[in-house]
C-alpha cells in the first residue's frame, strides 16, 4: 500500500507504507503509520565536508542532511500533510562515543535494522526493530528506483560503527554498503502519520 503527497519541490511523492502501529509519538499518539519513500526525487551527501571532517560526518544528530529535511524539506509539505505527521524518538548509534542517542525527529533516514539487516552489534547496531516491510530480510525489498528510473543507492542514518566518517546506505542490489559521508547518495525519508 501507498500513499501520495504533493510537494512545492519536488511534487508528486509516492510514499510505502512500511509499518502500521511501529513508531509511538513523542507525545502519546498510538495510532501510527510509518511511510518511506519509494521513489527518492533527489541526491544529496550525508554531511558537508568540513575543516576538521574533510570527508564530513557520519553523526546523524549533526548531519547536514538531517538539519536539511528538517527544514527546507518538511517546509515544502502543506500545513496540512504537516499537521499529521508526528515526532519520534529514534535511537541512532553514535560512532564517536561508541553509545546510542536518542533523537527526535519528523522526517528521518531508516537505520540499518530498521531496513532488515540482522543486528550483530558489531557491524549493524540495534537502532529499532526492523519494519513489516523489510522483516524477511530479503535484498529486493530493499531497492529503489529514483524518479528518472534508474536504480539508485540511497543513505540509512547508521553510521559504520568502527570510524566517524564512513555512512550506511543500500547499494542498488538492496546490500548494505557503507561510503563517505561527503558523497551524495539518494535520500528516501521517512515520517510517520498520526
Amino acid at each position: 500500500m501507498s500513499l501520495i503527497t504533493e510537494h512545492s519541490a519536488f511534487g508528486l511523492l509516492v510514499w510505502d507504507i512500511i509499518g502500521i502501529n511501529a513508531d509511538q509519538s513523542i507525545t502519546g499518539e498510538a495510532n501510527t503509520l510509518t511511510v518511506l519513500m519509494r521513489n527518492p526525487p533527489l541526491w544529496r551527501s550525508f554531511d558537508d565536508a568540513s575543516k576538521n571532517h574533510p570527508w564530513g560526518c557520519n553523526r546523524w544528530a549533526t548531519s547536514s542532511v538531517r538539519r536539511w529535511l528538517r527544514e527546507e524539506f518538511l517546509g515544502g509539505f502543506s500545513p496540512e500533510d504537516r499537521d499529521v505527521l508526528r515526532t519520534v524518538a529514534k535511537e541512532t548509534f553514535n560512532a564517536d562515543s561508541k553509545r546510542m542517542e536518542e533523537i527526535p525527529d519528523v522526517i528521518f533516514l531508516l537505520s540499518a535494522s530498521e531496513a532488515g539487516f540482522p543486528v550483530d552489534n558489531q557491524w549493524v547496531m540495534d537502532e529499532g526493530r526492523a519494519y513489516a516491510f523489510f522483516a524477511s530480510g530479503e535484498q529486493r525489498l530493499r531497492r529503489k528506483v529514483d524518479v528518472d528510473g534508474d536504480e539508485c543507492y540511497w543513505w540509512l542514518r547508521s553510521p559504520n560503527p568502527s570510524n566517524a566518517v564512513n555512512v550506511r546506505y543500500i547499494n542498488p542490489s538492496g546490500a548494505l554498503y557503507n561510503n563517505y559521508a561527503s558523497v551524495s547518495s539518494g535520500l528516501a525519508a521517512a515520517c510517520v502519520i498520526g
